[in-house]
């Protein structure tokens, strides 16, 4: 039988959270488990703090935690039939195809989107050379299937903690705006557009949850409440309370935001160019960015809002909690 080896690490802002790719490890027995996680710690706690040991490892070794890599082809020295789950490949995979030998089996699953995926070597050799490629978005799917040269490319998308997201019991606001996350947001266009709603919908509130080296993008507003460092309670009330998750964005594949806030029973609104209708979920709205439609959308949600929390938190219970998803994984890698 296969022995399905976990390997991964926490990003820095998931930890301590319900939220990120390696949640999946609760839901799926591995055999085993090779956590990356003190490695890179190490790198962002010391290497990424200091110019010239950054610099340098990164002419070493890329973005790549190789001392995880090097533990996997250990492990396989002395163990057969083993399907090594990679849940964060972008960070890890390189060269770990090169030794496992043949009766074993690399999984890969890959987050970013395939614009990004296919203008970097070492991502196309890795898919290239992964007996299964998951992917967090159907969108492109038959173009990393052609990349890859098979069709062992699935579409599994990321999973949400659906017991700790829930919709609570007190009742939402209904001029209230979220905005939350970091990374491939358009801060600038959110600014213009948060600015005009402010301006113009008397009573409005807009919540941004967001670094503090984000704060610089937003002009003042004594409606616009800036958080950081929030805890786990304070933004599951916030998604709780919403009336519309905002989220404008450069591009997106699996996005933890939108998910937990679905979860809760907000619904979502996502101005992007990059549009993707993986999520297939009727309370999920993706525009392209034009500053005069999105007004117009938004203000007309606010103006017919109706609190739909139970039947926006049904479809994401059906389709992507981690129970779920981790069961399709596991079959998967089974396989």
């Amino acid at each position: 039988m296969k022995k399905i080896v976990y390997v991964g690490f926490a990003f820095t802002h998931h930890l301590l959270t319900h939220a990120g790719y390696q949640q999946i490890k609760q839901y799926i027995p591995y055999y085993h488990y090779i956590d990356c996680q003190s490695e890179y710690n190490f790198i962002c706690k010391i290497i990424k703090r200091h110019h010239l040991l950054d610099r340098l490892y990164i002419k070493l070794f890329g973005s790549r935690l190789w001392l995880s890599e090097f533990r996997c082809i250990f492990y396989s020295i002395f163990h057969k039939d083993v399907v090594f789950h990679v849940i964060y490949s972008e960070n890890i995979l390189k060269y770990l195809y090169l030794f496992i030998g043949k009766k074993n089996q690399i999984a890969s699953t890959y987050h970013l989107p395939y614009e990004t995926l296919v203008r970097n070597k070492t991502y196309v050799r890795s898919i290239q050379h992964s007996n299964y490629v998951i992917l967090m978005t159907s969108k492109n799917l038959m173009e990393v299937r052609k990349l890859k040269g098979d069709n062992k490319v699935y579409y599994i998308p990321h999973g949400i903690d659906t017991t700790f997201y829930n919709s609570g019991l007190s009742s939402r606001d209904t001029k209230h705006l979220l905005m939350v996350g970091n990374m491939l947001r358009n801060f600038k266009f959110a600014n213009k557009l948060f600015e005009y709603l402010l301006n113009n919908i008397p009573d409005l509130k807009i919540t941004i949850v967001t670094k503090e080296e984000n704060y610089q993008f937003f002009s003042p507003h004594p409606q616009l409440y800036l958080c950081s460092n929030i805890s786990n309670e304070e933004i599951l009330n916030l998604y709780q309370k919403a009336t519309l998750l905002v989220l404008p964005m450069f591009s997106f594949t699996a996005n933890n935001a939108l998910l937990e806030a679905l979860s809760c029973g907000c619904p979502a609104y996502i101005i992007s160019d990059y549009v993707d209708t993986s999520y297939n979920n009727p309370y999920l709205v993706t525009e392209k960015p034009n500053l005069e439609k999105n007004i117009y959308y938004i203000k007309s949600f606010l103006n017919r809002y109706v609190d739909n929390s139970i039947e926006i938190r049904k479809h994401i219970l059906d389709e992507y909690s981690w129970e779920h998803i981790g069961t399709k994984v596991y079959q998967l890698l089974l396989q």
